[in-house]
């Protein structure tokens, strides 16, 4: 949805219900004095919004790149950082920043919302984006400014931002921006559309003033991305902390209303936060309990341990529906839904969010699907990540994937014989790697394929066990310290209840081979030579 809102916010209860309290905030009147201005921060819609809409992923703009996801999450990111400077990500922080930039594809809004204030308030320099300030800046050939915006986009699926956000109502949302914007500080709002009490659309926008109405309700004043240089209004009743919003979801269509109150309020988000160093999920040093009881500092330490499953967006679009659940498909004890700013109608996939070390079952359905679907659903949890890339999803099949997060096994298996590509990858102190395997060949009845590491053997063991016949290639890159090494392999042949064994830890050195071999017996050691391949 482009040129109007196609970004949906987060649940972030507080930050919403502070933008209503400021709305309902009444100007007072004596006989002996004037009336009391309405509060404004001093943000002109004129010189401090954008004069580029909203946009998504459209070819030429760029996203995360190793650098944003080096100022995101600092060095511990890096497998390496070279001589000049340059940070070489490792392997899982690739796959991370990947799935973080295919959900901007409906749109930016949550980045130009906190940008354009950080801009305005000056805890950033639009000089470096070309310009003295954000209506000078373009949009076009400028990829400074397109990473930035994805970098303040990103921020909201990361502690402290999304922790930071709150929700308010009526009054107390009215008098929240006011106390704000007398400190200098901003919000982003995230506004939510609802439908049989489920939130199936939102945005992101950036509130700067208050407006008195006839009626005595008050308006908030926001710049809508969507609608560059151009004042909308967020209608507020102070008493009840009821609110609407109408606009045009796409030029030319009937607008549309977003409304709330206590039981839909609206999402505040602290700007400043989203320039900040973000605690990594992604990284080795998650842990499971809250790190910030040694530090007033809320990016200290690690973002909490966790699993977390994504479909990309395409595929989701056409209908292809993911479920996260226990073996007999249960909600999990600690299960959380994560949906970006730019859900739209629903279409933008959710992040499912699993407790560390409790194993889970994904379904991924195509029952919906019209026509195929080229599907990736992908696990990313500290220090590790597994992905399905390249599903042939057809009409009617559903496939699914087990994983086991203590033991780092996955199982996938299908019932109509699709082929995926599928990728591990994961850190130890001296390396970062990925794994692919391709070319799978599958029986087309179906059958299963197991992706097992054994990190303190330093092993990657394949096999395809209800399988009459499978056959698949590998690829192996090693992000060492001072060079990256690849390993490539012909295919070969998968029989039942039998085991393709890569000892990775025995391949440090880049001009010896990679030696490979078959587990017959299921003990995760080699007891045939299969085959050597020289690394390049």
């Amino acid at each position: 949805m482009m040129g109007a809102m196609t970004d949906s916010t987060r649940r972030r209860g507080p930050a919403l219900l502070a933008v209503a309290t400021l709305l309902a905030l009444t100007a007072c009147t004596s006989p002996d004095s004037s009336p009391t201005p309405t509060p404004d921060s001093g943000f002109d819609i004129q010189t401090n919004s954008f004069s580029f809409p909203n946009y998504g992923n459209e070819e030429g703009y760029e996203n995360l790149d190793a650098q944003a996801m080096r100022e995101l999450f600092g060095d511990q990111v890096c497998a390496r950082i070279d001589e000049g400077g340059r940070c070489v990500l490792s392997a899982t922080a690739g796959t991370y920043m990947e799935g973080i930039n295919d959900a901007m594809d409906d749109g930016h809004c949550f980045g130009m919302a906190g940008l354009s204030w950080a801009l305005f308030d000056q805890e950033e320099d639009p000089q470096q984006f070309g310009g003295p300030d954000a209506a000078d800046l373009t949009i076009d050939d400028n990829p400074d400014l397109q990473r930035e915006l994805a970098k303040i986009w990103a921020t909201q699926a990361t502690p402290p931002t999304k922790t930071a956000a709150t929700t308010l109502t009526g009054q107390a949302l009215l008098d929240q921006l006011e106390r704000a914007w007398g400190q200098g500080q901003g919000f982003i709002f995230g506004i939510f559309r609802m439908k049989g009490g489920e939130q199936t659309g939102g945005h992101a926008v950036t509130p700067y003033a208050i407006r008195d109405q006839d009626d005595g309700t008050k308006a908030i004043a926001i710049y809508d991305n969507n609608y560059p240089q151009q004042e909308n209004l967020i209608l507020v009743d102070p008493v009840t902390g009821e609110w609407s919003y109408r606009a045009h979801t796409k030029p030319g269509e009937r607008a549309e209303l977003y409304e709330g109150g206590p039981n839909n309020p609206i999402e505040l988000t602290p700007v400043d936060l989203t320039l900040r160093q973000q605690q990594c999920p992604f990284c080795p040093g998650a842990s499971d309990a809250d790190d910030d009881s040694e530090s007033d500092d809320p990016t200290f330490g690690s973002a909490p341990a966790v699993s977390m499953v994504s479909v990309n967006q395409r595929a989701h679009h056409r209908g292809v529906a993911l479920s996260v659940t226990d073996k007999k498909g249960r909600p999990i004890p600690g299960q959380e839904t994560f949906r970006p700013t730019n859900f739209i109608n629903a279409t933008v996939p959710a992040v499912e969010i699993v407790p560390a070390d409790e194993p889970f079952l994904v379904v991924i359905d195509g029952s919906d699907l019209r026509r195929p679907a080229n599907t990736d659903v992908t696990i990313v949890r500290p220090g590790y990540s597994f992905s399905a890339g390249n599903i042939d999803m057809q009409p009617g099949s559903v496939d699914d994937i087990w994983f086991d997060p203590v033991g780092n096994e996955v199982s996938y298996g299908t019932d109509l014989g699709a082929s995926p590509d599928l990728f591990l990858t994961f850190e130890d102190p001296d390396a970062s790697y990925e794994f692919r395997f391709g070319g799978l060949r599958l029986p087309r009845r179906g059958g299963d394929v197991d992706v097992a590491l054994d990190q303190e053997a330093e092993t990657v063991r394949f096999a395809s066990p209800s399988s009459r016949r499978a056959t698949l290639d590998f690829r192996v890159k090693r992000i060492g310290r001072t060079q990256t090494d690849v390993a490539t392999s012909d295919p070969i042949p998968v029989r039942p209840n039998e085991a393709i064994v890569i000892p990775y830890g025995r391949w440090r050195d880049s001009g010896k081979p990679l030696r490979v071999g078959i587990d017959v017996d299921g003990d995760g050691t080699i007891d045939e030579p299969l085959i050597r391949r020289d690394s390049r």
